[in-house]
Protein backbone atom coordinates (compact mmCIF):
# COMPACT_ATOMS: atom_id res chain seq x y z
CA UNK A 1 0.00 0.00 0.00
CA UNK A 2 2.86 2.40 1.03
CA UNK A 3 4.81 1.63 -2.25
CA UNK A 4 1.00 2.29 -4.59
CA UNK A 5 0.50 5.51 -2.66
CA UNK A 6 4.39 6.39 -3.61
CA UNK A 7 4.08 5.69 -7.13
CA UNK A 8 0.99 7.78 -7.50
CA UNK A 9 2.08 10.94 -5.74
CA UNK A 10 5.22 10.67 -8.06
CA UNK A 11 2.99 10.66 -11.16
CA UNK A 12 0.79 13.98 -9.45
CA UNK A 13 3.79 16.27 -8.97
CA UNK A 14 4.78 14.93 -12.58
CA UNK A 15 1.76 16.00 -14.37
CA UNK A 16 1.44 19.12 -12.37
CA UNK A 17 5.01 19.95 -12.69
CA UNK A 18 4.46 19.21 -16.89
CA UNK A 19 1.42 21.59 -16.81
CA UNK A 20 2.86 24.92 -14.66
CA UNK A 21 5.63 24.54 -17.29
CA UNK A 22 3.82 24.59 -20.51
CA UNK A 23 1.62 27.82 -18.96
CA UNK A 24 5.78 29.69 -17.73
CA UNK A 25 6.67 28.42 -21.51
CA UNK A 26 3.98 30.42 -23.33
CA UNK A 27 4.04 33.23 -20.81
CA UNK A 28 7.94 33.55 -21.53
CA UNK A 29 7.17 33.40 -25.72
CA UNK A 30 4.35 35.84 -24.82
CA UNK A 31 6.87 38.41 -23.16
CA UNK A 32 9.16 37.88 -25.82
CA UNK A 33 6.48 38.56 -28.53
CA UNK A 34 5.68 41.22 -26.70
CA UNK A 35 9.05 42.68 -26.12
CA UNK A 36 11.40 41.62 -29.13
CA UNK A 37 8.72 41.33 -31.73
CA UNK A 38 6.89 44.72 -30.83
CA UNK A 39 3.72 42.53 -30.83
CA UNK A 40 0.57 44.03 -29.06
CA UNK A 41 -1.31 42.69 -25.95
CA UNK A 42 -5.15 42.90 -25.76
CA UNK A 43 -7.22 42.35 -22.61
CA UNK A 44 -10.54 40.78 -24.37
CA UNK A 45 -13.88 40.57 -22.43
CA UNK A 46 -16.94 39.08 -23.43
CA UNK A 47 -20.39 37.91 -22.11
CA UNK A 48 -18.47 38.72 -18.50
CA UNK A 49 -15.31 36.14 -19.50
CA UNK A 50 -11.68 37.85 -19.86
CA UNK A 51 -8.63 36.60 -21.20
CA UNK A 52 -5.76 38.35 -22.99
CA UNK A 53 -4.40 38.15 -26.20
CA UNK A 54 -0.70 39.08 -27.63
CA UNK A 55 -0.78 39.50 -31.57
CA UNK A 56 1.05 41.96 -33.94
CA UNK A 57 -1.73 42.80 -35.31
CA UNK A 58 -3.96 45.99 -33.42
CA UNK A 59 -7.17 46.62 -35.82
CA UNK A 60 -10.82 45.88 -33.86
CA UNK A 61 -12.23 43.56 -36.35
CA UNK A 62 -8.88 41.23 -36.59
CA UNK A 63 -8.91 40.71 -33.04
CA UNK A 64 -12.38 39.73 -33.04
CA UNK A 65 -11.70 37.17 -36.16
CA UNK A 66 -8.98 35.87 -33.92
CA UNK A 67 -10.67 35.61 -30.99
CA UNK A 68 -13.97 33.94 -33.03
CA UNK A 69 -16.29 36.36 -30.79
CA UNK A 70 -19.83 36.75 -33.19
CA UNK A 71 -21.37 40.39 -32.93
CA UNK A 72 -24.76 40.21 -33.06
CA UNK A 73 -27.13 43.58 -33.91
CA UNK A 74 -27.47 45.65 -30.86
CA UNK A 75 -24.05 44.63 -29.41
CA UNK A 76 -21.65 46.95 -28.22
CA UNK A 77 -18.39 47.38 -28.89
CA UNK A 78 -15.55 48.87 -27.35
CA UNK A 79 -11.94 49.25 -28.76
CA UNK A 80 -8.79 51.07 -27.09
CA UNK A 81 -5.44 50.70 -29.28
CA UNK A 82 -2.49 49.42 -27.23
CA UNK A 83 -0.05 52.38 -26.76
CA UNK A 84 2.09 52.64 -23.69
CA UNK A 85 -0.25 49.72 -21.76
CA UNK A 86 -2.39 47.10 -23.20
CA UNK A 87 -5.25 47.52 -25.69
CA UNK A 88 -8.53 46.27 -24.57
CA UNK A 89 -11.57 44.80 -26.60
CA UNK A 90 -15.45 44.44 -24.08
CA UNK A 91 -18.04 43.24 -26.01
CA UNK A 92 -21.20 43.83 -24.22
CA UNK A 93 -24.58 41.81 -25.81
CA UNK A 94 -27.96 43.36 -26.50
CA UNK A 95 -30.91 41.20 -25.37
CA UNK A 96 -34.75 41.51 -26.32
CA UNK A 97 -37.87 43.42 -24.70
CA UNK A 98 -41.13 43.07 -25.18
CA UNK A 99 -43.37 46.05 -24.51
CA UNK A 100 -47.85 45.72 -24.53
CA UNK A 101 -49.69 48.90 -24.50
CA UNK A 102 -52.25 49.81 -26.66
CA UNK A 103 -53.18 46.00 -27.74
CA UNK A 104 -49.86 46.61 -29.49
CA UNK A 105 -46.87 44.57 -28.74
CA UNK A 106 -43.29 45.57 -29.67
CA UNK A 107 -39.92 44.46 -28.67
CA UNK A 108 -37.08 46.47 -28.60
CA UNK A 109 -33.30 45.62 -28.07
CA UNK A 110 -31.82 46.86 -25.25
CA UNK A 111 -28.30 46.75 -23.60
CA UNK A 112 -29.40 48.05 -20.05
CA UNK A 113 -31.51 50.41 -18.59
CA UNK A 114 -35.22 50.53 -16.54
CA UNK A 115 -38.52 49.61 -17.71
CA UNK A 116 -39.15 53.22 -17.56
CA UNK A 117 -36.28 53.60 -20.04
CA UNK A 118 -37.71 50.76 -22.15
CA UNK A 119 -41.32 52.91 -22.48
CA UNK A 120 -39.91 55.59 -23.45
CA UNK A 121 -37.96 53.74 -26.30
CA UNK A 122 -41.20 52.77 -27.59
CA UNK A 123 -42.22 56.41 -26.92
CA UNK A 124 -45.20 54.88 -24.88
CA UNK A 125 -46.67 57.52 -22.39
CA UNK A 126 -48.84 56.73 -19.25
CA UNK A 127 -51.70 58.56 -18.11
CA UNK A 128 -52.09 59.38 -14.77
CA UNK A 129 -54.08 56.26 -13.53
CA UNK A 130 -52.16 53.95 -15.60
CA UNK A 131 -50.60 50.61 -14.42
CA UNK A 132 -47.59 49.02 -15.47
CA UNK A 133 -45.96 45.73 -14.55
CA UNK A 134 -42.36 45.05 -13.89
CA UNK A 135 -42.62 48.65 -11.96
CA UNK A 136 -40.87 51.20 -13.61
CA UNK A 137 -37.66 51.20 -12.02
CA UNK A 138 -37.28 47.61 -12.49
CA UNK A 139 -34.08 47.07 -14.58
CA UNK A 140 -34.14 44.86 -17.34
CA UNK A 141 -33.19 41.74 -18.39
CA UNK A 142 -33.16 39.60 -21.26
CA UNK A 143 -37.09 38.41 -22.82
CA UNK A 144 -38.55 40.52 -20.25
CA UNK A 145 -42.29 41.17 -20.78
CA UNK A 146 -43.34 44.56 -20.02
CA UNK A 147 -47.19 45.25 -19.50
CA UNK A 148 -49.06 49.14 -19.52
CA UNK A 149 -52.60 48.57 -18.43
CA UNK A 150 -54.33 51.46 -19.56
CA UNK A 151 -56.92 52.77 -16.05
CA UNK A 152 -59.03 55.72 -16.56
CA UNK A 153 -62.15 57.05 -14.77
CA UNK A 154 -65.42 58.71 -15.25
CA UNK A 155 -68.03 60.17 -13.72
CA UNK A 156 -71.63 59.99 -14.53
CA UNK A 157 -75.06 60.66 -13.10
CA UNK A 158 -78.14 58.36 -13.16
CA UNK A 159 -81.90 59.81 -12.42
CA UNK A 160 -83.97 57.38 -11.00
CA UNK A 161 -87.79 57.54 -10.48
CA UNK A 162 -88.87 57.76 -6.45
CA UNK A 163 -92.55 56.06 -6.33
CA UNK A 164 -95.13 58.21 -4.04
CA UNK A 165 -96.73 56.87 -1.32
CA UNK A 166 -101.04 56.95 -1.42
CA UNK A 167 -102.12 57.83 2.19
CA UNK A 168 -106.69 57.59 2.53
CA UNK A 169 -108.43 59.55 5.46
CA UNK A 170 -111.89 59.94 6.28
CA UNK A 171 -113.69 63.37 5.24
CA UNK A 172 -116.90 64.66 6.00
CA UNK A 173 -116.92 66.80 2.62
CA UNK A 174 -117.56 63.40 0.59
CA UNK A 175 -120.49 61.35 0.26
CA UNK A 176 -120.10 57.48 2.02
CA UNK A 177 -118.43 54.90 0.21
CA UNK A 178 -117.38 57.62 -2.51
CA UNK A 179 -113.30 57.94 -2.78
CA UNK A 180 -111.87 61.40 -4.25
CA UNK A 181 -108.06 62.10 -5.19
CA UNK A 182 -107.80 65.13 -2.91
CA UNK A 183 -103.86 65.43 -3.93
CA UNK A 184 -102.63 64.13 -7.33
CA UNK A 185 -99.20 62.20 -6.45
CA UNK A 186 -95.66 62.61 -8.43
CA UNK A 187 -92.98 60.77 -8.34
CA UNK A 188 -89.83 62.39 -7.02
CA UNK A 189 -86.35 62.16 -8.81
CA UNK A 190 -83.05 60.71 -7.28
CA UNK A 191 -79.61 61.36 -8.68
CA UNK A 192 -77.12 59.15 -8.06
CA UNK A 193 -73.71 60.05 -9.16
CA UNK A 194 -71.18 57.31 -10.15
CA UNK A 195 -67.15 56.99 -10.96
CA UNK A 196 -66.30 54.05 -13.36
CA UNK A 197 -63.30 52.57 -13.71
CA UNK A 198 -62.09 51.07 -17.49
CA UNK A 199 -59.02 48.95 -17.40
CA UNK A 200 -57.83 49.02 -20.97
CA UNK A 201 -61.15 50.51 -22.49
CA UNK A 202 -63.30 48.03 -20.55
CA UNK A 203 -65.82 48.89 -17.07
CA UNK A 204 -64.49 46.96 -14.47
CA UNK A 205 -66.11 48.93 -11.18
CA UNK A 206 -68.60 51.40 -10.59
CA UNK A 207 -68.45 53.54 -7.26
CA UNK A 208 -71.07 55.57 -5.78
CA UNK A 209 -69.90 58.70 -4.91
CA UNK A 210 -73.43 60.26 -4.12
CA UNK A 211 -76.88 59.95 -4.20
CA UNK A 212 -79.17 63.78 -4.06
CA UNK A 213 -83.02 63.54 -3.76
CA UNK A 214 -83.23 66.52 -6.68
CA UNK A 215 -87.08 65.81 -6.45
CA UNK A 216 -89.26 65.03 -3.26
CA UNK A 217 -92.66 62.47 -4.11
CA UNK A 218 -95.26 64.06 -3.49
CA UNK A 219 -97.80 62.15 -1.45
CA UNK A 220 -101.36 61.32 -3.05
CA UNK A 221 -104.14 62.19 -0.67
CA UNK A 222 -107.54 60.08 -1.22
CA UNK A 223 -110.92 61.27 0.63
CA UNK A 224 -113.00 58.21 1.72
CA UNK A 225 -116.60 59.83 1.96
CA UNK A 226 -118.31 59.62 5.34
CA UNK A 227 -120.75 62.45 4.94
CA UNK A 228 -124.27 62.17 4.15
CA UNK A 229 -125.62 64.94 1.65
CA UNK A 230 -127.82 66.64 4.43
CA UNK A 231 -124.35 67.00 6.63
CA UNK A 232 -122.33 68.21 3.44
CA UNK A 233 -125.16 70.70 2.76
CA UNK A 234 -124.49 71.31 6.60
CA UNK A 235 -121.23 72.83 5.62
CA UNK A 236 -122.21 74.60 2.79
CA UNK A 237 -124.44 76.62 4.78
CA UNK A 238 -121.44 77.17 7.20
CA UNK A 239 -119.13 78.43 4.75
CA UNK A 240 -121.76 80.93 3.78
CA UNK A 241 -122.30 82.37 7.59
CA UNK A 242 -118.71 82.16 8.43
CA UNK A 243 -118.32 84.51 5.05
CA UNK A 244 -120.69 87.17 6.63
CA UNK A 245 -120.91 89.15 9.54
CA UNK A 246 -119.58 88.09 12.63
CA UNK A 247 -122.26 88.79 15.06
CA UNK A 248 -124.79 87.01 16.94
CA UNK A 249 -127.63 85.54 14.63
CA UNK A 250 -131.18 86.98 14.72
CA UNK A 251 -132.78 83.33 14.21
CA UNK A 252 -131.79 80.31 16.34
CA UNK A 253 -133.29 77.60 18.17
CA UNK A 254 -132.53 77.86 21.65
CA UNK A 255 -128.99 79.59 23.49
CA UNK A 256 -127.14 77.89 26.36
CA UNK A 257 -124.52 79.04 28.64
CA UNK A 258 -121.99 76.16 28.50
CA UNK A 259 -118.37 75.22 30.42
CA UNK A 260 -116.17 76.79 27.35
CA UNK A 261 -112.39 75.52 27.04
CA UNK A 262 -110.31 75.81 23.96
CA UNK A 263 -107.78 73.45 22.48
CA UNK A 264 -105.09 73.27 19.33
CA UNK A 265 -103.31 70.91 17.34
CA UNK A 266 -102.12 67.45 18.71
CA UNK A 267 -98.29 66.22 18.46
CA UNK A 268 -99.82 62.84 18.04
CA UNK A 269 -101.34 62.88 14.47
CA UNK A 270 -104.64 60.65 14.71
CA UNK A 271 -105.60 63.45 16.94
CA UNK A 272 -105.49 66.13 14.54
CA UNK A 273 -108.66 64.50 12.93
CA UNK A 274 -112.08 65.00 14.50
CA UNK A 275 -114.64 62.28 14.81
CA UNK A 276 -116.24 62.68 12.00
CA UNK A 277 -113.19 62.46 9.54
CA UNK A 278 -111.86 66.10 9.35
CA UNK A 279 -108.91 67.69 9.98
CA UNK A 280 -109.02 69.76 13.07
CA UNK A 281 -109.71 73.85 12.50
CA UNK A 282 -111.11 76.64 13.80
CA UNK A 283 -114.75 76.81 12.91
CA UNK A 284 -115.13 72.49 14.38
CA UNK A 285 -115.59 72.23 17.92
CA UNK A 286 -115.52 69.60 20.62
CA UNK A 287 -119.15 68.68 22.33
CA UNK A 288 -120.76 65.97 23.73
CA UNK A 289 -122.72 64.11 21.11
CA UNK A 290 -125.95 63.31 23.24
CA UNK A 291 -125.84 67.47 24.53
CA UNK A 292 -125.20 68.81 21.05
CA UNK A 293 -125.61 66.15 18.14
CA UNK A 294 -122.72 65.95 15.55
CA UNK A 295 -123.28 68.62 12.13
CA UNK A 296 -125.18 70.79 14.36
CA UNK A 297 -124.28 74.93 13.37
CA UNK A 298 -123.53 77.23 16.35
CA UNK A 299 -122.48 80.20 17.02
CA UNK A 300 -120.31 80.53 20.04
CA UNK A 301 -119.52 83.92 22.34
CA UNK A 302 -117.80 84.51 25.73
CA UNK A 303 -120.24 85.88 28.36
CA UNK A 304 -117.61 88.25 29.47
CA UNK A 305 -117.46 89.52 26.03
CA UNK A 306 -113.41 89.14 25.66
CA UNK A 307 -113.73 86.29 23.41
CA UNK A 308 -116.11 86.15 20.01
CA UNK A 309 -115.57 82.63 18.45
CA UNK A 310 -118.24 83.13 15.85
CA UNK A 311 -120.10 80.71 13.85
CA UNK A 312 -119.02 77.09 13.77
CA UNK A 313 -119.68 73.20 13.56
CA UNK A 314 -120.26 70.39 16.48
CA UNK A 315 -117.82 67.96 14.48
CA UNK A 316 -115.60 66.12 17.25
CA UNK A 317 -115.29 65.37 21.07
CA UNK A 318 -113.09 64.54 23.75
CA UNK A 319 -112.57 62.30 26.81
CA UNK A 320 -113.50 65.41 29.24
CA UNK A 321 -116.14 66.44 26.86
CA UNK A 322 -119.12 65.61 29.13
CA UNK A 323 -122.41 67.41 29.35
CA UNK A 324 -122.92 71.15 29.73
CA UNK A 325 -119.04 71.52 28.09
CA UNK A 326 -117.73 72.67 24.81
CA UNK A 327 -114.51 72.84 23.52
CA UNK A 328 -112.81 75.37 21.02
CA UNK A 329 -109.99 74.82 18.23
CA UNK A 330 -107.57 77.40 17.57
CA UNK A 331 -104.66 77.65 15.57
CA UNK A 332 -102.77 79.79 18.33
CA UNK A 333 -101.31 77.83 21.25
CA UNK A 334 -101.36 81.32 22.75
CA UNK A 335 -104.84 81.92 22.27
CA UNK A 336 -105.71 78.64 23.80
CA UNK A 337 -103.71 79.74 26.98
CA UNK A 338 -105.41 82.98 27.22
CA UNK A 339 -108.76 81.86 26.79
CA UNK A 340 -108.28 79.16 29.31
CA UNK A 341 -111.55 78.19 31.17
CA UNK A 342 -114.91 80.50 30.83
CA UNK A 343 -118.25 80.49 30.50
CA UNK A 344 -119.86 80.87 26.84
CA UNK A 345 -122.79 81.82 25.08
CA UNK A 346 -123.89 79.24 22.13
CA UNK A 347 -126.54 79.86 19.63
CA UNK A 348 -128.41 76.31 18.25
CA UNK A 349 -128.27 77.73 14.70
CA UNK A 350 -129.96 74.18 13.37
Amino acid sequence: MRKEKLLENIRIYSHSKALFGAIFLIFVVGVFMYVILGSNMFLISVDGNDRALVTVRNDMQAIIDMCGIEINEGDSVEFVEPSDTAGSLTVRRAFYVNVTADNYTETITVLEGTVRDALAICEVELGEYDEVTPSLETYLAGDMNIKVIRVSYETREVEESIPYSTKEYKSMEYLKKTRTVTQKGENGIRTTTYRDKYVDGELVESTIVSVKTTKKPVEERIAVGTSTAQLIEKHRLLAKLQAGEKTPPTEYEKVMVMQGTAYTYSSIEKYNVTALGMPVREGAVAVDPKVIPYGTILYVESVDGRFNYGYCIAEDTGGGIKGNRIDLFYESSTTVGRFGRRDVRVYIVG
